[in-house]
Parts: structure tokens; C-alpha cells; sequence
């Protein structure tokens, strides 16, 4: 699944700076091997830049031409790892295994009847910082300079995201005005979050989930409400609209108005600019009955006001507001996952070491990320002249693995497809056998690129401590619906939107995929968006064992482009296909799990370096940083983090 097109939704949620998230890898490197979700960043954040630098790549002592580097997986990261292994001054014999029957992991473009680019998977990448500047010398590298496909600073598609709250979408906050005044759905100036983060004092726990560390730091404004248990006897009950020119002099009264206004679900999230007050209720057996001391109704003029008399269990003093949704939607556009179980430490790891170390995110990011040297080249130049939000590729996001095949056959390495590693077993001499099936390889080294789950099953009985810590390392699912409309316009220009779980728990967000790159439009160009399903909504489908028909997630999707975009046409043309475990999960204590790992393969000597989306990145530029380290280590030269 698409963590970086998600990400891009979700980056102008942490800053219009575009913070970059600086990768904190310990002992094994990694990254996401092919794609990302909804990827990035709500508050105007200062620029991090790591000082990575790429190190000379060196010949291990002992490590010489002819000993055999065997790199299981062929999506991003391990193509990446392969690149840079075969372009090292002597380098080792090289095999690529991949399992299936292409190259590029959940990177893949096809095209329509009318030439029209779709992406299944990620479909822009971010240039911002050491990562996303390693990303663009390869591209040069490889000679795709040409192909490049960028969105510029000033374009709509760079400046605008979006969130869909109370059935209507609201530009995120940009720029000082933005941090001055509110921005709807948001109720307050998001300035005072920052002034609130600047005087909170240091967390002391060693892990904390997203959702904790967010409203400890910045308030209950950025921060979703859990969903209440509505008692089931009330779950048909109905909670009025009442128009702002309506007065009641007491709930009684207003109680008497109920019947005779329209009526919307219990559970729905409110209108712009409402809110729904919740009274302090007293509970008597099954009789719920409200406390008529607090105000009922608080409506601006012109304005319509939802009343909510039904009975949640929540604290008295508790007010709701729409604007609360913001990490929620973060975590759902990154890891199509709950704020309430990921990790800030290892999701957010800049975020979670700003605050170490400077007690602060705020000051953390401002004092505590020098800039290094970093890679250059023309289009990395041209890319920080011109203020590139993302780039694509003319062909597609496909055709960066596709070149990284061909420069690799070209420097002889080896490229199995269509060949599943069925186990690994260790020999004698210390060498690994790898058994694919029919045949056998000797290896001297493996890099693993294969998720964590995968790779668990096939390590022999000596590496069970490490098996079984990476067993928990966990992915979720999502489907990608690639739509086509044939004279149709958005209602909004823009990168995307992202939807909070408490509007829509199965709708992730929608990617406008005609603003960002029109130049994919095909001919005569149709109007192209994508719809990311997933969440808990998915999760509940896939544990009740329910069909997961490509009808029922193109159904959900054209409801959701109808209903939030307006796009009520049938489409002219629909993809849609189901990313089994595609993002894995980085829940409270990974980094104990990480570091697990990391002590076992250390204590052991094993000749085993472990990559992927599995550890400690899943976007497509943490993915190749994640071969290049390994790659590195496998050379003998660590590289510098």
C-alpha cells in the first residue's frame, strides 16, 4: 500500500516546513520494500535534516570478490541494497531472490486504454532532506533525470491538503496566519498548542503511544476523542438538528421540539463549525436521564446547531470538538493504523528524541539537527531551488525499479524471479544455505528485505529467540481504488484529503491524483483520484473472514468520491486491489523488539542484516536508505547515522 501517498496527505499535518523525520537506526537498518500509506506530518514545525553522508563503500577484510550476498526480496529495499553492493570497487558476487514474478515490491504503475498512469502503490516521493536527496542522485545515477515529474512549491498540489470532518473538507493551516487565527476544523489558533508544548515538561516513560505523547504535548486539539460505547438499548435513538433561531427555556422544552426537526445518527460526526455539548447525566438502571442545569444550545448566528441529549458514558466536563482529529488522521495516512497503539518513539522517532533531549519538539527541532554534508547533484539542486513538495516519474513510480534491474543485470548481478525461499538453514563452514524449492543456494550473507513475519518462518531452529521477535512485528492490510472520470471537476484543488476514523473508520483518504501530475492524464485526459480503504473498518472484515470482493471496495469507494468529492458519476474506468499486510505496525515497545533482534544477531555473529519496512521506516526514501546501510554493514563500512 501507498504509505508515501498518504504521508504526503498527512505531512501538512506536522509542519509546511516539511520536517524531516530523522531515522534512528539501531544495529539492523531497514526501511518500507515498496510503497507507503497515507506519509510525513499539525503544527508549523521547523525543518530537520539528518547529516547522513554517504560513506565510502569498502572492502570488507576477508569480504573479497567471489564470497556470495544473497538479498532475499525484490521490492525497493532490496533492489536498493543490490545497487549499491554491485557498485562497490570489489564488489561480491550478487543474487536477487524475489518470490514472485516482477520487481518493485508494492511499487506499480499500469496504464489505462488512453494511456492514463495509475499507481496501485506509491505514487510521489518526497525530496526533502538527506533521504529524499540520496533518493534524487540515484534517479540521476540511473539516468532518469528526463523522467522526472515534479511538483513545484507554488503549485496547488504542494500548498493544499485537506480533512474531511463533518461532511465538508477544510484546508489544513498554513503559514503564520494559519498558526494565528482558527482554521476550521480546528477551534482554536494552533499557535497556543505550540506555546502549550513549549511549557510541558519532559515525558519520563520510555515509550509512549502517538496518541498519549500528542495530547500530553499539544492539547486535546490535536488528539481524537475515543469513540464512546453507546449503550445498545440507545443505539437507535436520534439526536435532533435544532436551526440557531430556536429558543428553549429549559430541556423539557426543548425535548418538545425533537420530533419536529430532521434527525441524524447518534454516532455521525458533527457539522462544520458545531459541536455537540455533552451534559453530566446521571445513570438509573436503564433509565438515562439528562441533568438540566447545563445549556443545551450554543449557536452562532447563522449557523446550525446539534444537540446531544443521548447518555455516553463520558466525563461531565468533557466538550467535543470537531478539530480533535488531527493525529488520528496522521497515524492513518502513515501506517493506515490507531494513534492509540503505535509508537511515538519508533513511528516519530525525531519527535519522541526532540522532547529527550531538548524537553521540547519544538526546541528540539530547532537546536537539535546540525545540517551535514549532504549528496548534490543538478536535479537535487533544482529541486531545492524550486521547493519540490514530491516528484513522480513520466511513466510512472514502476520505472525506478525497472531501471535499477536493468543496471543491475548489466553489473552482473543475478536476478531470480518467480523463486519463493521455501527456508534457511545454516551450514557448518558458517555459510547459510538458502533452499528455493527445486534448488539451493550457498550464501555468505543474506540481507532479508522480506517483512518480518516472512522471515520469521524460514529461520532455522539455532535463530528461534530471533524468529520469535519477529513474528510480532505485525502489518495491516489496505485496498487501493484507482478511479477515472470523464468531465468531471474536484471541488478543491490540492494534494488530498485524509479522513479521521470518526467520520469514515473504512475510508483512509483520497489522493487527487490529476493535480499533482496532470502530465499522467492520458488522452483525451479524464479526471483521476484514488481512494485508500483500510482501518479498523478492514481489520473487523478480515477477522469475521468476510468476502473482500473487489465490488465491495468498489462500491465503498465511489460512495466516498460521490460523498466527499461530489464525483456522483458512474467512472469511466476502476482499478481496485487488496495490499494484504502491506504496513507494518510499530506498536508500544517495537524499539524492544528491534533491539532484541539486534543483541541476538550480535551475540551470535550471524551473517544475516536485516531490511524493510519491518523496523524502522515505511516510506520509499527510508526504504533505500535501508539498502544502502545494509549494503554498507555487509561491505564493512558502517555508515554514518
Amino acid at each position: 500500500m501507498d504509505t508515501d501517498t498518504l504521508s504526503n496527505l498527512a505531512s501538512k499535518q506536522l509542519t509546511n516546513l516539511q520536517v524531516h523525520r530523522a531515522t534512528f537506526y539501531r544495529g539492523q537498518p531497514s526501511a518500507f520494500a515498496g510503497g507507503g500509506a497515507v506519509a510525513g506530518s499539525v503544527f508549523s514545525l521547523v525543518s530537520v535534516i539528518g547529516a547522513f553522508q554517504d560513506p565510502p563503500i569498502q572492502e570488507q577484510e576477508g569480504f573479497t570478490m567471489g564470497r556470495t550476498v544473497v538479498v532475499l526480496g525484490g521490492g525497493i529495499s532490496g533492489l536498493a541494497a543490490s545497487y549499491h553492493l554491485s557498485r562497490a570497487p570489489c564488489p561480491p558476487k550478487v543474487v536477487l531472490v524475489e518470490g514472485s514474478e516482477r520487481l518493485g515490491g508494492w511499487i506499480r504503475s499500469v496504464r489505462g486504454p488512453d494511456g492514463a498512469v495509475f499507481e496501485l502503490g506509491p505514487r510521489g516521493i518526497r525530496p526533502a532532506g538527506v533521504l529524499g536527496a540520496r533518493t534524487l542522485l540515484m534517479v540521476s545515477e540511473l539516468g532518469l533525470d528526463s523522467e522526472v515529474l515534479p511538483v513545484r512549491g507554488d503549485h496547488a498540489a504542494a500548498q493544499n491538503r485537506f480533512l474531511y470532518v463533518g461532511g465538508a473538507l477544510h484546508a489544513l493551516p498554513s503559514g503564520i496566519r494559519g498558526l494565528l487565527r482558527p482554521s476550521p476544523p480546528f477551534s482554536k489558533p494552533l499557535f497556543w498548542a505550540g506555546l502549550k508544548e513549549l511549557t510541558t515538561p519532559r515525558g519520563k516513560d520510555p515509550d509512549e503511544t502517538v496518541h498519549s505523547f500528542a495530547q500530553r504535548r499539544l492539547g486535546p486539539e490535536v488528539t481524537p476523542p475515543r469513540s464512546p460505547q453507546i449503550p445498545p438499548l440507545l443505539n437507535q435513538l436520534q439526536i435532533p438538528i435544532l436551526k440557531p433561531s430556536t429558543r428553549a427555556s429549559s430541556v423539557s422544552s426543548e425535548n418538545a421540539l425533537f420530533s419536529s426537526y430532521p434527525v441524524v445518527p447518534p454516532n455521525s460526526v458533527l457539522g462544520v463549525n458545531a459541536f455537540i455539548s455533552f451534559p453530566s447525566f446521571c445513570n438509573s438502571g436503564t433509565a438515562f436521564q439528562p441533568n438540566p442545569t447545563p445549556p443545551l444550545f450554543s449557536a452562532k448566528q447563522g449557523q446550525w446547531k446539534l444537540v446531544q441529549l443521548i447518555p455516553w458514558p463520558l466525563n461531565p466536563s468533557l466538550t467535543l470538538k470537531v478539530a480533535s482529529l488531527a493525529m488520528d488522521s496522521l497515524c492513518r495516512g502513515v501506517f493506515a493504523g490507531n494513534s492509540r497503539e503505535l509508537s511515538i518513539r519508533s513511528c516519530f522517532p525525531s519527535l519522541f528524541q526532540a522532547e529527550q533531549t531538548h524537553r521540547s519538539i519544538l526546541l528540539g527541532l530547532l537546536l537539535g539537527a546540525g545540517r551535514g554534508p549532504q549528496p548534490d547533484s543538478a536535479l537535487i539542486r533544482q529541486a531545492r531551488a524550486e521547493r519540490w513538495s514530491q516528484w513522480s516519474l513520466r511513466g510512472g513510480l514502476e520505472t525506478l525499479p525497472q531501471a535499477l534491474n536493468t543496471h543491475l543485470t548489466s553489473r552482473g548481478v543475478s536476478v531470480l524471479r518467480g523463486q519463493p525461499v521455501c527456508g534457511l538453514s545454516l551450514e557448518a563452514e558458517g555459510c547459510w544455505k538458502v533452499s528455493l524449492g527445486d534448488s539451493n543456494l550457498e550464501a555468505d550473507h543474506i540481507i532479508s528485505a522480506i517483512p518480518a513475519s516472512v522471515l520469521s518462518k524460514l529461520l532455522p531452529a539455532e535463530a528461534a529467540p530471533l524468529a520469535r521477535a519477529l513474528s510480532t512485528i505485525t502489518a495491516v492490510s489496505v485496498a487501493v481504488v484507482n478511479l477515472q472520470y470523464r468531465g468531471a471537476r474536484l471541488p478543491v484543488q490540492g494534494f488530498g484529503h485524509l479522513v479521521p476514523s470518526s467520520e469514515d473508520p473504512g475510508i483512509l483518504g483520497i489522493v487527487y491524483d490529476s493535480v499533482a501530475f496532470p502530465e499522467q492524464d492520458g488522452s483525451p485526459p479524464g479526471l483521476r483520484v484514488t481512494v485508500m480503504l483500510g482501518g479498523s473498518w478492514l481489520r473487523t472484515l478480515e477477522a469475521r473472514g468476510s468476502v473482500l470482493s473487489q465490488e465491495l471496495f468498489q462500491k465503498e469507494a465511489e460512495k466516498a468520491a460521490a460523498t466527499q468529492l461530489g464525483l456522483k458519476e458512474p467512472p469511466s474506468h476502476c482499478l481496485v486491489h487488496l495490499h494484504k499486510n502491506c504496513i507494518p505496525q510499530y506498536t508500544l515497545g517495537h524499539w524492544q523488539k528491534l533491539e532484541s533482534a539486534t543483541q541476538f544477531l550480535a551475540a551470535q555473529k550471524l551473517p544475516l542484516t536485516l531490511a524493510g519496512a519491518s523496523y524502522e521506516g515505511v516510506a520509499v526514501n527510508d526504504c533505500i536508505e535501508s539498502g544502502r546501510q545494509a549494503a554498507a554493514r555487509v561491505l564493512g563500512t558502517e555508515p554514518n547515522s
